[in-house]
């Protein structure tokens, strides 16, 4: 039943689900007019309070979020670079030989991204696309028959799972009272946080939600064991039966995807022969020391942050040094600056999405916030939850999962909604930890029906939004009853 859902959902996605660029513009214009019927005052100054936010350094052109598109645009970047040097390619073909059949494709290649989501989303993100474009590579050589799209929609589920993991927005922002504070700026607010969480754990009274509250609760470690077993088990329930039924990856993807870097990744090591009739500057070109003298630079840097701060340098890793990380490591593995630099030139291409359509959604999260769409949803959620404070978590659990679907970035959301859902587990008496998760829960669970997180993986996959986002949105479906009943008994 669950496989012949997925093809109809497919088929659905494929004919009906535009390009992301397509969809961004779309929903910029929806989301346009539904701020300017929501947004205080007479026509003309709302017109000229949206108009103006959109188009200014509140809207798409913030500085803060502009720096986060080149961070993500080098994630892809760098890892597209790193993953095509010899011994990477040598990792992901061993991982990617495992599977022997459609489901088991889907299934390996959702657990790897899901284990690596929990981890870090970044990581999640990157690994996720690489083995699935290995693991479709790998079975079309080996002749086993894998539906390529449902491989690469399996690659995409650490989105579905990151925010219960170490690198969660939510949960790492409220770990302290003035962390609280600098969210709600209502000191009387905080004080009825502290009160709530104190009622559990003494130990913090000054407003703070500890991790014990969030990413270590009961709740989320079983949420998050279960979506490790759940998420791969769909993906592979969502496998077509019929052999004939799979569409393999594209041939000449499947090529580029196995074959060896050009000159096997290691222009430093020409024979000496050649290398005595190289000019100085083709000399140069393929020394191996001159990538070693940046990567001996970085590698100074990473081990002096670590000194500074320990093993936390691990647990919460940032863009910038995900993204040194791989640069350091593509640098060292290619073996000279200039395969390094052919490597990022053939991955540049997959990041103009990145670069076309964040800024259209930076622009979205604005019309949100400045028409008061975020601030009306929670007061409704509120009035909803008098008498019955159980169905709170639940009711932020869906309008963040609304939300997202608006303003697509977790850190993002959490500046956006986080004031209001905290405001009202104050005004309820529910638990706060409760209430963080459960924005947590429904920014990761819509991501399968977004495609702003999709553009690196459809980048270095080379599928449309529409092939992957049938099984993305059977796979949301699928896993939602686990988020509401956790929220419930949580309550």
């Amino acid at each position: 039943m669950i496989a012949r859902l997925s093809e109809a959902s497919a088929a659905f996605a494929r004919r009906w689900v535009p390009d992301p660029f397509v969809l961004a513009v779309l929903l910029t214009g929806v989301t346009f007019g539904v701020a300017f019927a929501a947004a205080p005052g007479g026509a003309g100054e709302r017109l000229a309070l949206l108009l103006g936010v959109w188009g200014g350094k509140q809207g798409l052109w913030q500085p803060a979020l502009l720096e986060f598109t080149v961070q993500i645009a080098l994630v892809l970047v760098t890892g597209h670079a790193l993953a095509s040097t010899p011994p990477v390619r040598r990792l992901a073909d061993a991982v990617a030989r495992r599977p022997r059949s459609a489901a088991g494709a889907a299934a390996w290649t959702a657990a790897v991204a899901c284990a690596a989501g929990l981890f870090n989303w970044g990581l999640g993100l990157i690994v996720g696309a690489l083995v699935a474009r290995q693991v479709g590579a790998s079975a079309r050589a080996r002749g086993v028959r894998v539906h390529y799209p449902l491989v690469v929609a399996a690659g995409y589920a650490g989105m579905l799972v990151w925010h219960g993991g170490l690198s969660a927005s939510a949960p790492l922002k409220v770990t302290s009272g003035a962390d609280v504070l600098a969210v709600v700026r209502d000191p009387a607010v905080v004080a009825r946080i502290g009160a709530l969480v104190a009622a559990r754990d003494p130990a913090f009274a000054d407003g703070a939600i500890p991790t014990t509250h969030t990413l270590l609760s009961p709740t989320n470690l079983a949420v998050s064991a279960l979506l490790l077993v759940l998420v791969p088990l769909a993906f592979a329930l969502m496998a077509p039966r019929d052999p004939e039924a799979c569409q393999e990856i594209p041939e000449d993807l499947a090529r580029e995807a196995l074959a060896p870097p050009p000159d096997g990744g290691a222009e430093g090591a020409a024979p000496t022969a050649l290398a005595g009739a190289l000019s100085p500057a083709e000399r140069l070109d393929r020394a191996r020391w001159v990538p070693w003298a940046l990567v001996a630079l970085g590698l100074g840097h990473l081990g002096l942050r670590l000194r500074v701060e320990g093993w936390g340098l691990v647990l919460r890793l940032d863009l910038n040094t995900i993204n040194l990380t791989f640069l350091l490591l593509g640098l060292a593995l290619h073996g000279s600056a200039r395969a390094y630099a052919r490597a990022v030139a053939e991955a540049v291409a997959g990041a103009s999405g990145i670069l076309l359509q964040f800024p259209l959604y930076f622009g979205v999260m604005a019309l949100m916030t400045a028409s008061g769409l975020v601030g009306a949803i929670a007061d409704a959620m509120v009035a909803l939850s008098e008498g019955r404070t159980w169905l709170y978590p639940i009711l932020t659990f869906l309008s963040a999962g609304l939300v997202n679907v608006f303003v697509p970035s977790g850190g993002g959301q959490w500046a956006v909604q986080g004031p209001v859902v905290l405001t009202g587990a104050a005004r309820l008496g529910v638990d706060p930890g409760a209430c963080v998760l459960a924005l947590a829960y429904g920014d990761q669970w819509t991501n399968m029906a977004q495609p702003f997180w999709a553009l690196p993986l459809l980048g270095l996959c080379r599928v449309r939004a529409g092939d992957v986002m049938g099984y993305t949105l059977v796979a949301m479906l699928l896993v939602a009853p686990v988020f509401v009943l956790a929220l419930a008994l949580a309550a």
